[in-house]
């Protein structure tokens, strides 16, 4: 009856509605820094603060997914993920990468991470699957921006279990500078989370 009385209303009969609204889509995809895995309140993460930061005008989801890798033929392989695909359906205008870090990660357990050890190929995995990802969402949407985020230092907390070191020097060494290149070869914008991880080690209260 409310809105049967406002149609009927002279105004809102002489009224032209044109444009279209549209909310800006936004991914988040990435690892345990992107879910908010060892934040006490599991929706205080970036993205949700980032959901805050923009407004009602976007739409942020959160498609991180904790111990996830960008090469393809990890056990723990980020493309094998329901994350993975949600984010896909979601079909973003904008895609936060932020994925490697668990690439660098130096477990004796995963052995085929081993940047070092020439039969893992790993510098040609790595590139290969890391832009078969970013494709992925462009064959969605031609125009999503892709923003490339670089991966955040480690610390040593306590009795490092994270063994921060090694982790640090793969990502220093192999990660990083090709996340890089891969963002100039794309003219990607890429936003240093490592510099700022610097700056900000009290919010990596495990080292990680």
């Amino acid at each position: 009856a409310f809105l049967y009385m406002f149609a009927e209303s002279e105004k809102v009969k002489d009224m032209k509605l044109e444009g279209e609204k549209k909310v800006v889509r936004i991914a988040c995809v990435g690892d345990s820094i992107t879910y908010g895995a060892t934040s006490e309140n599991k929706n205080r993460n970036y993205p949700a603060y980032l959901q805050e930061m923009l407004g009602l005008d976007y739409y942020v989801f959160n498609a991180g997914i904790s111990g996830y890798s960008i090469v393809k033929t990890d056990q723990y392989a980020y493309s094998k993920t329901p994350e993975y695909n949600q984010a896909k359906n979601f079909k973003p205008d904008v895609v936060l990468f932020a994925l490697g870090t668990n690439d660098a990660n130096p477990t004796p357990s995963q052995a085929y991470k081993d940047w070092d050890n020439a039969a893992n190929d790993r510098t040609n995995r790595f590139n290969q699957s890391a832009n078969e990802l970013l494709d992925s969402f462009i064959e969605i949407n031609p125009d999503v921006q892709i923003i490339m985020l670089l991966p955040t230092a480690l610390f040593k907390v306590g009795k490092d279990e994270w063994n921060a070191e090694a982790w640090n020097a793969n990502l220093d060494k192999h990660v990083t500078p090709l996340l890089k290149k891969i963002a100039e070869e794309r003219k990607l914008q890429t936003v240093d989370l490592h510099a700022w991880s610097l700056e900000n080690k009290e919010v990596f209260v495990d080292g990680l």
